[in-house]
């Protein structure tokens, strides 16, 4: 059920979170909690605080389906990562601007029924303990009548260490 302007790479995306788990299974020993809490299906909003560097591919390994995030237009000043990241089905916001254009493509991945990852602060902003991660995951079921309408929160707190 994509939008008719936008092709998801999946297949690139669980290719990255594969590669991504053995150097996590080699590297540490993360402990998620409550990752069931997110839904399997339909148009859900993910925000999570970014402490750490790791935050991305923490939630890309908890999660057992894409997450589109949504990353800054400043990445698309480096063609190579550029490229990567919208290989990752990311989204890119102009945070100095309000940006109606990255808004509706939020809006039109929700309607797809996709996974959106955000981090609300905009810049990662370390915390005295990187050892919780503060989720909000917000779920559009359905038969919503329109985004923002009938949503319902899975969780508002759950905790991932490192």
């Amino acid at each position: 059920m994509a939008s008719d302007t936008v092709r998801y790479h999946d297949g690139f995306y669980r290719l990255v979170v594969a590669i991504g788990r053995a150097v996590f299974w080699v590297s540490s020993r993360p402990v998620v909690l409550h990752a069931s809490r997110v839904p399997s299906k339909g148009g859900v909003l993910l925000a999570s605080n970014h402490t750490s560097p790791y935050d991305v591919a923490c939630l890309m390994d908890a999660c057992r389906r894409p997450i589109d995030f949504v990353s800054i237009v400043e990445i698309q000043k480096r063609r190579a990562l550029a490229a990567f990241f919208q290989r990752l089905n990311c989204v890119f916001l102009d945070r100095h601007r309000s940006d109606a254009v990255t808004a509706k493509a939020i809006l039109s991945r929700l309607r797809d029924r996709r996974l959106v990852g955000i981090f609300p602060e905009g810049r990662l902003i370390p915390s005295a303990s990187m050892a919780e991660a503060i989720v909000l995951a917000v779920y559009m079921p359905p038969q919503a009548p329109a985004p923002g309408q009938a949503w319902r929160t899975i969780s508002s707190r759950s905790s991932s260490v490192i």
